[in-house]
C-alpha cells in the first residue's frame, strides 16, 4: 500500500475513534468500530491496487430507444403560457422526421395532419396552422406510424377530438 491509502486508513480509525468517544461507546463496540475502520482502509488500498481488466469502450452510442426525446417533447409542452410553443411542434417534426428517414419514407408523401406539420416546418405551406388539436392529430397519427409495419402507410384521416376537460 501507498502512503496515501495509508493516510486514508488512518483517518478511517481517527475517525471511528472519535466517533466512539461522541456516542460514549463501551470498549468493546469501541474496539469493533476501529476494527472496521482499519480494516476498509486497508482493504481499500489493496483492492485500489489491483489490476483489473476494463471492458473496452463501446464503439457505437447506446440508443436511447427515444426516451429522451419523449421527456423534452413533453417538457416542451409543459409551458407556463397558453398556446401551442414553436419549440413543441419543432421537436415534434424532428422526431418525425428521424421516424420517416429510418422507414425510408420521404416526408412530402405522407398526408394529414402529420403532413401538415411536416410541411409547415420545412416552409412549403406557410398558411399551415398549427394549434393543439392539429399537434395531437400528428401525435396520434405519427403513433399510428411508429406501431404499423415498416412497409404499410398508416391511415392518415384526422379523428376529431373530443372536448377536453380542464378542470
Amino acid at each position: 500500500m501507498t502512503a496515501g491509502q495509508w493516510r486514508v486508513t488512518a483517518l478511517l480509525v481517527v475517525l471511528a475513534l472519535a466517533s466512539s468517544i461522541f456516542l460514549t461507546l463501551d470498549p468493546a463496540h469501541a474496539a469493533v468500530l476501529v476494527t472496521a475502520a482499519f480494516t476498509a482502509g486497508a482493504v481499500n488500498g489493496i483492492l485500489d491496487n489491483l489490476d483489473a481488466d476494463r471492458l473496452p469502450a463501446l464503439s457505437t452510442r447506446p440508443r436511447s430507444k427515444g426516451l429522451a426525446e419523449v421527456q423534452a417533447l413533453e417538457f416542451s409542452l409543459s409551458g407556463s403560457r397558453s398556446g401551442l410553443g414553436a419549440r413543441a411542434v419543432n421537436q415534434l417534426a424532428d422526431v418525425a422526421a428521424r421516424v420517416l428517414e429510418s422507414r425510408r419514407m420521404d416526408p412530402s408523401t405522407i398526408g394529414g395532419p402529420l403532413g401538415t406539420l411536416l410541411a409547415a416546418r420545412r416552409g412549403t405551406d406557410p398558411s399551415a396552422v398549427i394549434d393543439t388539436g392539429v399537434f395531437d392529430a400528428a401525435m396520434d397519427q405519427l403513433e399510428q406510424l411508429v406501431l404499423a409495419g415498416p412497409g404499410q402507410l398508416p391511415d392518415s384521416r384526422q379523428v376529431p377530438q373530443p372536448p377536453k376537460d380542464y378542470l
